[in-house]
Formats: C-alpha cells, structure tokens, sequence
C-alpha cells in the first residue's frame, strides 16, 4: 500500500477523435513503484482490448501536468511520449520535474488504428476519414452489447445487485455515462463530494456491462 498515491486524469486519443485527446478516466490511480505497463494494462482490459498484443498502445504526459517542456525538441510538441518500461517517478527525474504529494498527473492513452497500423497523434494533421460504421460518433459513446451481464453477490449484496441492474437498465441514465457525459458535470471542488470518483466508478461499472462480450466458449 503506498502512503502517497498519485492520481491521474487520463484522455482518450483514437482515430474516433482524430488524434484530439477527449476525456476517459478521472482520478486513476497511479503507482510510484510499478512500470507505466501495469497503468496501460489496466486501461486496455477496461476498453476490452486485447494488453498483450505488442505495441497496441501508447502513453504521453500533457504539458498541463505542469513538467518542464524546454527537454523536447520542436517536433515534439504533441507531449511527451513515455515509456513504458519506466516508472512515472522515473520518467519525471529525467524531466528535472518533482513529483508533489497529491499531485494530479494529465495522461493521454492512444489507441494504434487496428485496420492501418497508423497512430492517431501522428496523423492527425492529414485530416483521415473516419468510417461510419467505425464511428463511436464524437460524443465517444462504445458500441453496445445487450447488457444481459450478472453481477456476483458479495454475501447479501443481492438487493445492491438488483438496484444496479434497475439503474443499468435505465435508457437515459445508462446513456449517460457511456457517452462519457457524465465528465461534464462531475463538481470536483465540492468539499462535501468525492471529486467524482463514485460517478467514476458507476461509469466503469456499467460499461463493463454494456460493452460487447464474446459469449463463445
């Protein structure tokens, strides 16, 4: 258990967004100890890709998180790319950039294009179409399964899992966060909420039920 956990907001970038960063996940927690590997592991499995396929993913750090830029030559200015095989911590000391207690950290994920090999940061200046049946549409909403999901009862949770499917089930409430709208309204200044990390985690939750699933095997 670290005593100072990092967070991070992390952005989505894929050929849906035409190599803009939108948002995805808010207060991701971000070890200090463990490489940026596990951190893209995690994301892909909850965006139901596949992490062990080689080079499927990349990470950057946004300027926004306040580290210096004068290390980055000029063609670097879509952030700085990380590697993977390195902790934050380490990726930050070769920046000369501290890392804060509580310090929230802007990471943007980006998805290879599957159908052309082709990054999206990198190719976002030439303007590529993007295929109507590709399209999860601007908004970022995923492609939806049938949301015929179980939940397991943890001891007498059957009620709590009964309530969550009734909210699941809901049409607008459902469309809500997987549209990822929900990240226009989270309040995190309130200091009587939780910066939105209850929002955060129903979010995930109803998109694991929402999303495709191979129902083979």
């Amino acid at each position: 258990v670290e005593l100072y956990p990092l967070f991070a907001t992390v952005f989505l970038c894929d050929k849906v967004s035409r190599g803009e960063p939108r948002p995805f996940q808010q207060f991701v927690p971000l070890s200090r100890y463990l490489p940026l590997a596990d951190l893209v592991d995690t994301l892909s499995v909850g965006l139901g890709r596949d992490p062990t396929k080689p080079f499927h993913s990349r990470l950057w750090l946004m300027d926004s998180s306040g580290a210096s830029t004068s290390s980055r030559s000029e063609k670097d200015s879509l952030g700085w790319m990380l590697d993977l095989d390195l902790t934050i911590g380490d990726e930050r000391n070769m920046r000369d950039a501290q890392l804060a207690k509580g310090e929230n950290i802007n990471l943007v994920l980006e998805l290879k294009n599957d159908s052309d090999g082709t990054w999206p940061r990198s190719a976002k200046t030439n303007n590529i179409p993007v295929d109507a049946s590709e399209s999860e549409s601007a908004s970022g909403e995923l492609p939806l399964g049938d949301g015929i999901v179980g939940l397991y009862n943890m001891g007498n949770t059957c009620y709590l899992n009964s309530t969550i499917q009734c909210l699941s089930h809901t049409p607008i409430l459902r469309d809500y966060f997987t549209s990822k709208a929900y990240l226009r309204d989270i309040n995190t200044t309130n200091p009587l909420g939780h910066q939105g990390r209850l929002a955060q985690a129903f979010a995930l939750l109803v998109h694991n039920l929402w999303k495709k699933h191979d129902r083979h095997g």
